[in-house]
């Protein structure tokens, strides 16, 4: 009678692990020089909603802020945000695995678009994609071709696939 339940026990503990968790990301404010604050309004949104229907789990700075005391709160909010100490340090306020940043700049051949994406732990660049000479109509496509490659290139880093183990072959006899 014991020992079916013992068996059965056994067997779970062999079973594979539910899913893996989604990674977390901390959208930290955009790298912006020069770029209307509208455009940084709408490219802030674009990027939480675009990484959320890729399957990862977003942060926003404006959620996570308001569970610290005014004191912790304006220490977080005074650091340079695109400087990677700051950006390690809300990381790890926000609990968050990684901190994208978008980044907007306008140029004289348009604006430069992208993403670059920072391990929280301590602030190493895990991926970054930058398109140059960017329209104004087109900075929310060009945000979203960033995204495209820079969250698969994150779940690699972060998330690898398993490899099954190598399965051996029995050598085959030829008879002549």
């Amino acid at each position: 009678m014991l020992t079916p339940l013992l068996a059965t026990l056994a067997l779970l503990s062999q079973a594979p692990a539910s899913p893996e968790e989604p990674i977390t990301v901390l959208i930290a404010p955009p790298d912006t020089a020069g770029v209307p604050r509208h455009v940084v309004e709408f490219a802030q949104e674009h990027v939480s909603e675009q990484v959320r229907a890729k399957g990862l789990t977003v942060i926003r700075m404006k959620d996570f802020l308001r569970k610290f005391p005014s004191s912790k709160r304006r220490a977080l909010l005074r650091c340079k945000r695109t400087a990677l100490r700051c950006l390690t340090a809300l990381g790890k306020a926000a609990k968050s695995e990684v901190v994208l940043v978008a980044e907007l700049l306008q140029r004289m051949d348009g604006y430069r678009v992208g993403t670059k994406v920072y391990m929280s732990t301590d602030g190493g660049l895990v991926a970054e994609h930058l398109i140059p000479g960017v329209r104004e109509d087109g900075v929310l496509d060009a945000l979203s071709q960033s995204l495209d490659v820079v969250v698969p290139k994150v779940r690699g880093e972060l998330r690898p696939p398993a490899t099954p183990p190598p399965t051996e072959v029995p050598p085959t006899e030829v008879t002549p």
